[in-house]
């Protein structure tokens, strides 16, 4: 029995559908390949915010801390001065009481 012409050209039709089928998956593959990649971007890119966000908040609480220990150090130099001169006023005050 020969085939008719109807029979080969869709043959034909099905070899060049699948080589247009294998060629677009080759096609596609880098595109996927992106994809993953772009994703394990946005993922990466969320940890590294949520790493700066943790970072600026230890920050801060460190400005406070460091807010207040400069306050308490620039107290206790000023009762430190206010001491130094309130003893010397008082070797002042015994020295000329003499």
């Amino acid at each position: 029995m020969a085939e008719s012409k109807a029979e080969v050209r869709i043959r034909q039709l099905e070899r060049e559908v699948d080589s247009i089928r294998t060629e677009a998956t080759y096609l596609l593959k880098p595109i996927d390949e992106a994809r993953i990649s772009s994703r394990e971007t946005e993922r990466t890119t969320a940890e590294l915010r949520q790493q700066h966000a943790l970072h600026i908040q230890k920050l801060d609480e460190q400005q406070k801390r460091l807010e207040k220990w400069d306050a308490r150090l620039w107290g206790v130099l000023a009762l430190t001065i206010g001491a130094a001169l309130s003893l010397a006023a008082a070797l002042i005050v015994a020295l000329v009481k003499r």
